[in-house]
């Protein structure tokens, strides 16, 4: 019974890639820092922009914060 305490997200201290309801045209990618309750925290975040084409990520300073409700899905590379 102990063990379940120690269960953590697959992907926390992974590289994932943030993607938001409300904004199809762009992402965030970063390091999953910390889960806690409805919010993930990521550090040595990118933003994914795919307009223009071809254009650069963009470093955010800091670091993003998400509440599950705002999340479509996570993904993993």
């Amino acid at each position: 019974m102990r063990s379940l305490f120690w269960w953590r997200p697959p992907y926390l201290s992974r590289r994932v890639i943030v993607h938001q309801v409300s904004d199809t045209s762009a992402s965030v990618s970063g390091v999953v820092w910390e889960s806690r309750g409805a919010y993930i925290t990521l550090k040595d975040a990118y933003l994914l922009r795919s307009e223009p084409q071809g254009a650069p990520p963009l470093k955010i300073d800091g670091e993003a914060t998400f509440h599950q409700s705002q999340i479509a899905w996570v993904q993993v590379p």
